[in-house]
């Protein structure tokens, strides 16, 4: 480029080398799906080589272990200092319910309802009890396994 100064001199510039590095942008993949029961867990990664990770929860690793819901994020480093942020990922843990079971004379019910029902009479599952109800046929601590509402295993209170 050629400049010329107040008094009319003239020099040309130095040739300037401009390299402009593309700004990183972070993928991340789950191995499961970003609903699950409480007590589940599920690990979310960061697309690879980039030189350095930080996540939203502080954690620097390329993976991260979640058990809790919340909004994740990565922003990663290049090997030019670029940096990026990945877009937000929403966990839901879901609740595991307790149910209740009651008795009407020898008819026990749990509530709140679900779907299927596994009734077991002492720690031990009781062959073709799969309804919502069961008639109790003799004494002992009664429970219930099902799965509630949201899709989640729910336990239940035993009852003697």
């Amino acid at each position: 480029m050629v400049v010329t100064d107040t008094n009319g001199c003239e020099g040309i510039s130095a040739t300037a080398n401009v390299t402009v590095h593309p700004v990183p942008y972070p993928t991340v993949s789950s191995d499961g799906p970003l609903e699950f029961c409480e007590g589940g867990s599920l690990e979310l990664t960061a697309s690879q080589g980039f030189s350095s990770y930080s996540w939203s929860n502080m954690s620097t690793d390329e993976s991260i272990d979640v058990t809790q819901s919340g909004t994740y994020t990565v922003t990663v480093t290049n090997q030019y200092l670029c940096y990026g942020t990945s877009n937000d990922v929403e966990v839901s843990v879901l609740p595991v319910t307790t149910g209740t079971i009651s008795s009407t004379g020898d008819t026990l019910s749990v509530n709140p309802p679900g779907s299927n029902y596994q009734w077991s009479l002492n720690g031990l599952p009781i062959p073709g009890a799969v309804n919502e109800t069961y008639v109790a046929e003799s004494s002992g601590a009664y429970t219930v396994e099902y799965v509630g509402d949201n899709g989640c295993p729910t336990e239940s209170y035993i009852l003697e």
